[in-house]
């Protein structure tokens, strides 16, 4: 493999290491504005079930209207 074929596979691999991350941030903003539309539970309790931190259930909140 040369320098270019090894340079274009290690720019094709972080390109779908980054789609996954942004994928998994847009599964966990829904999971966490469904949770807050459709149940009662504190921001502690989501954040828990969702498994990021509070501080992001609490930003995706301020985002929302209700």
């Amino acid at each position: 493999m040369g320098l270019e074929e090894f340079l274009l596979d290690r720019a094709e691999k972080q390109g779908i290491e980054k789609g996954a991350k942004e994928e998994k941030v847009k599964k966990n903003i829904a999971f966490t504005q469904s949770l807050l539309k459709h149940t009662n539970f504190s921001i502690e309790k989501i954040a828990d079930l969702v498994g990021v931190s509070e501080d992001f259930v609490t930003e995706v909140k301020s985002k929302m209207e209700f």
